[in-house]
């Protein structure tokens, strides 16, 4: 049997949604989606209650993956598609990828473009998410764990 002789001095790298379970305790409900709903997005209110579409005005939290979508039959595919039920986080700690603008520093303020994915400050239509702050950061591209603490808005 093969024994572990040596560690790495980090931690792998993230994928986009999932939880970081080692840092808390979390908070998720379940929605319906109505339009692709990339993990690691944003996700606000759609049309009806219970219901979510990305974007950055009243966030209700962040899509995460479940086991159904680590395990779909299309793998390539990083998103809920429309009529599947998502986990959405509303509080706790979640990897999110820096989708552009500049890197993002650590401890900073959490914006969300109008597509709900996280960028680097309030240019291009993005705005501050309230109650969410960056614990760790990163360059554009890499994974960048949030801290999510989102107010439950009406409807949701």
């Amino acid at each position: 049997m093969p024994v572990q002789t040596s560690y790495t001095k980090r931690m792998k790298p993230a994928v986009a949604g999932l939880i970081g379970w080692d840092f808390g305790t979390a908070d998720l409900t379940s929605v319906l989606v109505e339009t692709a709903l990339p993990f690691g997005n944003f996700a606000v209110q759609g049309s009806k209650a219970r219901t979510a579409v990305p974007g950055n005005t009243n966030v209700i939290g962040v899509a995460t993956r479940s086991l159904l979508s680590v395990y779909a039959i299309n793998n390539a595919v990083d998103a809920h598609g429309p009529t599947e039920m998502a986990p959405i986080m509303r509080e706790g700690y979640v990897w999110s990828p820096n989708a552009g603008g500049a890197a993002i520093p650590d401890g900073g303020v959490v914006y969300a473009n109008a597509t709900g994915q996280l960028v680097n400050s309030a240019a291009s239509g993005a705005v501050a998410v309230p109650g969410c702050r960056v614990e760790i950061g990163g360059a554009v591209g890499a994974m960048c764990l949030l801290r999510i603490q989102t107010a439950i808005p009406a409807g949701a």
